[in-house]
């Protein structure tokens, strides 16, 4: 067989297990007996997803020693690995056969009958036990060879224990045995799987993995390789350097976190068994969740991965959060940390972007950084702008390189782009070789610059005007951004509308937006009650609209700005044109909130708020971040349309009922006897709104009303919801402080 064959499979069987995953994914929000099983169906996965990435880490460090091995047919794990690509595919053939259908009525019925779903688990759990126990194995040759050949291995071995034990008797019989029959026994339940799976999720909710793989699959082959072999770099990754902290430092769109892609794939070929890897992409859409304990949070959860069993001390700490639905601390993370560290020969981090880290939980992080960079296992590699070189050299001991994009790399770059576009033809050779020179010679030391610069070029219509738009280029990276937003808003009318809105609105989002979520969010029409999808735009015209700007995460779905220094330049000056200003998100939220086709009033049930999820994609974001708009917001329309919506009690009712169904709440908390029974005061109190709270008091509203079914006062939102200025208020209205919930 081909050398590579066994490592392509597991590569291949991983990518099957994620599609089953997605597709099963569908299911865990549905009723309940069906998200039962569907959560067991992805827990089970899951860990048989994991182990198949471990053991590919596996393949990579003997490949890189002896490709022989390699090479034998019909071997063990061979076989184990085709076994199992064929039973996941015809489990997930089902599967997506049922979660693809477009009508939200199929994901209320589990398309594997009873015995399909304990055969399917039972199969999946032998795979996992079975593939974790050939990674025991002390001798990594027997995974290349036949069943046959390991039961003669073993045979062999148990009788010269045999021999051994009768030379002393009092040595306990001994079977090679063993060590798998105890892995067996550790992996025989499903159950401590599926809790595995559970305390994981509940450390942290972040996956880097996603991201690394698109950054790692953009970055064009053969570029950054250089890096590769600084003796800065080499030292300490493999050496005992004077610093374990290595710095790479550059302007910005000088390739930094390509760089950092690099680096992580190179190290997961070393991330062989004890030693530890985990990374952190920093993104500024996301600093709720990227704060220092988010951060520190994610790098246990991803050592957890590596780690034998998880440490006593993190099965405790999740015990004791539980019960109060509490996350974990930083002082309890690095404890963590540390018992995980006593388990690997090594550790090594790696954080993108630091700069992009809010200030205040920078400082905090880089303490915490600095702190475990002081133990001898643990080496770190952090990349930022140079303008934060100084404040993180005071802080720590390290080696800096700073980054600049190369020439040949370059060059790369814009030919593997030119080769991906039909906008020139083979008869433009010498104006080729004119464009990748200038564009390389002009880039100064940045990728970004000449990524822009190209687009525009070849978004001209003739071949003339794109000569005249490369004589004309500006060779500075805020007026290239200048110059493209130009681009957005000489469209037309409709296409400009587009191109501006998603613009500000991606800034302004508190979490990166599906492009199913922003497209119908551009649907939005003032003056009507109802959502149009007719209005809806595609994907491409989105991406068309804002020229470059934006790119789509195939993995997510989600939208980004193609760099964080556009974001800088987007929230420094204004967007729009005179004819095309966009409203707020947090305006567009209220706006959309208050459509009768959206919120028509609270549901009865489970599958109809399914239903109406799976409808208006922008609904999740809309319930659970219009209010954080709101409280950042100083506009008076913002103001009016708030107090206007609060005029319209069943819409608030079902804004209310779907936030806290999406939170994860009880069904007593989101049921419509419940709802119904809920004031505008009560609403008022949950979400925190001090100028609508005082409006009611002055219209009278009743301090001590109280919900149907949770009997809750506005009192009892005020203080669950820990808005203090809000339980002031209400305090000062003298309500009944001794009522029960």
């Amino acid at each position: 067989m081909d050398p590579f064959s066994v490592a392509a499979g597991t590569v291949s069987l991983a990518g099957i297990i994620s599609q089953t995953i997605t597709a099963t994914s569908r299911y865990v929000r549905s009723v309940a007996n069906v998200r039962k099983q569907a959560t067991t169906m992805v827990n089970s996965l899951a860990t048989l997803e994991r182990i198949i990435v471990q053991l590919n880490s596996h393949l990579q460090y003997l490949s890189a020693i002896n490709q022989s091995l390699l090479s034998s047919n019909g071997s063990m794990l061979e076989n184990t690995i085709s076994s199992c690509q064929q039973r996941i595919g015809d489990i997930s053939q089902k599967l997506l056969a049922a979660a693809g259908a477009n009508n939200v009525w199929t994901l209320l019925r589990w398309p594997l009958d009873k015995k399909d779903h304990e055969n399917a688990l039972r199969d999946i759990q032998m795979y996992s036990q079975w593939i974790q126990l050939l990674l025991t194995l002390d001798d990594r040759r027997l995974l290349f060879q036949t069943l046959q050949d390991v039961n003669k291995v073993f045979d062999e071995q148990t009788n010269s224990v045999r021999a051994l034990t009768e030379i002393n008797c009092k040595r306990p019989p001994f079977s090679p045995h063993t060590n798998l029959e105890h892995q067996m026994e550790r992996l025989a339940t499903s159950e401590e799987a599926e809790r595995y799976d559970t305390i994981l999720n509940w450390i942290s909710p972040i996956d880097p993995s996603t991201t690394q793989s698109m950054v790692s699959s953009g970055r064009a082959k053969g570029t950054c390789l250089w890096f590769l072999k600084d003796s800065n770099f080499v030292n300490w990754r493999d050496g005992d350097a004077t610093s374990k902290i290595l710095l790479i430092h550059g302007v910005p769109g000088c390739g930094k976190t390509v760089l950092v892609s690099l680096v992580i794939d190179e190290l997961a070929k070393l991330s062989r068994e004890r030693i530890g890897l985990a990374y952190v992409y920093f993104d500024h859409s996301q600093y709720e969740s990227h704060g220092a304990e988010g951060i520190m949070a994610s790098i246990v959860k991803q050592l957890c991965l590596k780690s034998v069993q998880l440490p006593k001390s993190i099965k405790r700490m999740f015990q004791q959060h539980r019960h109060n639905n509490s996350r974990p601390k930083l002082d309890e993370l690095e404890a963590s940390f540390q018992d995980l560290k006593n388990d690997m020969s090594i550790i090594y981090l790696v954080i993108d972007a630091i700069d992009e880290c809010e200030s205040v939980q920078r400082r905090i992080l880089m303490d915490c950084l600095r702190k475990l960079g002081a133990w001898y296992k643990v080496k770190i590699f952090i990349s930022c702008r140079s303008y934060l070189l100084q404040s993180i050299e005071n802080r720590f001991l390290a080696t800096s390189i700073e980054v600049e994009a190369q020439p040949s790399d370059l060059e790369i770059c814009i030919s593997t782009a030119l080769e991906k576009s039909d906008a020139l033809n083979e008869t433009d050779a010498e104006f080729r070789d004119q464009l990748i020179d200038k564009l390389v010679l002009g880039a100064n030391k940045m990728f970004l610059l000449p990524v822009l610069q190209l687009k525009h070029i070849l978004q001209q219509p003739t071949a003339g005007e794109m000569r005249d738009a490369l004589e004309q280029l500006p060779t500075d990276l805020y007026k290239v951004f200048e110059q493209t937003l130009e681009r957005v808003r000489s469209q037309s009318q409709g296409r400009r509308r587009i191109g501006i809105r998603t613009l500000t609105w991606l800034v302004q989002a508190h979490r990166p937006l599906r492009i199913q979520e922003l497209s119908e969010a551009l649907a939005v029409r003032p003056g009507t009650s109802i959502l149009d999808k007719a209005y809806c735009p595609s994907q491409q015209v989105i991406l068309e609209a804002c020229k470059g700007l934006v790119v789509v995460d195939g993995a997510t779905s989600a939208v980004h700005l193609i760099h964080y220094a556009v974001q800088e330049h987007l929230k420094a000056g204004d967007i729009d044109s005179p004819d095309s200003v966009p409203p707020e998100l947090g305006v567009l939220c209220v706006d959309y909130l208050s459509l009768d086709s959206v919120a028509g009033g609270p549901l009865e049930g489970e599958i109809p708020i399914l239903d109406q999820l799976a409808k208006h994609p922008f609904l999740e974001y809309a319930c659970l971040n219009w209010t954080k708009h709101f409280h950042r917001s100083t506009g008076a329309n913002h103001r009016h349309k708030v107090m206007k919506l609060f005029k319209s009690p069943s819409k608030l009712q079902f804004i209310i009922q779907i936030s806290v169904y999406l939170r994860g709440f009880r069904e007593e908390y989101w049921c419509l006897d419940e709802v119904l029974s809920a004031t505008p005061l009560h609403l008022a109190c949950q979400l925190g709104l001090v100028d609508t709270i005082m409006e009611l008091f002055d219209n009278g509203a009743d301090v001590d009303a109280t919900t149907s079914v949770c009997k809750h006062s506005p009192i009892h939102h005020a203080a669950a919801n820990g808005h203090h200025e809000v339980l002031q208020l209400v305090l000062r209205a003298k309500p009944d402080i001794y009522r029960c919930n």
